[in-house]
């Protein structure tokens, strides 16, 4: 067997592999209210298929806090759900958020009360310049003596 016999059908198979590759397997499931649009793909028509997103944005590499994804899609990105998420879907959770927030706001605001209504019981008076919400208010108990233990000894 000469060597064109064989460099003729690998030849054949990469370049069948491209074109399946780039124009028959890759598939738009859909675009997110961000502009992100997700698809899955096959790399040759014997390997298994792959989900991916394609950014909106350029996505920065050091921005771990926002994750401009939603979390339906992520759940389709990662196998998590079978079938590609609904904009019903996507919009009845971005409502549920802010339905979310709007009660961790009245939570929050509660808790300060009751913080303030503590330390107003105790005599506490919170530092001058700093308000009481603030990562920087000390509490004056803070100094208070605190007791010593000592380390457990077996008999």
């Amino acid at each position: 067997m000469c060597i064109r016999d064989r460099l003729v059908p690998m030849v054949l198979r990469l370049i069948g592999n491209a074109v399946h590759k780039y124009w028959r397997s890759r598939k738009t499931m859909g675009i997110d209210h961000l502009g992100n649009s997700y698809y899955i793909y096959q790399e040759a028509p014997d390997e298994p298929w792959r989900r991916a997103i394609k950014p909106a944005s350029k996505i920065d590499v050091e921005d771990f806090q926002d994750n401009p994804v939603p979390i339906e899609w992520e759940m389709w990105l990662h196998w998590q759900r079978e079938h590609a998420p609904t904009q019903k879907e996507v919009d009845a959770r971005m409502e549920f958020d802010g339905v979310l927030a709007d009660r961790v706001k009245v939570v929050e605001e509660r808790d300060r009360l009751m913080q303030r209504q503590e330390r107003e019981a105790r005599g506490i008076q919170p530092s001058e310049g700093i308000e009481e919400g603030s990562k920087h208010f000390k509490d004056a108990n803070a100094d208070a003596p605190r007791p010593k233990f000592e380390s457990w000894k077996p008999s």
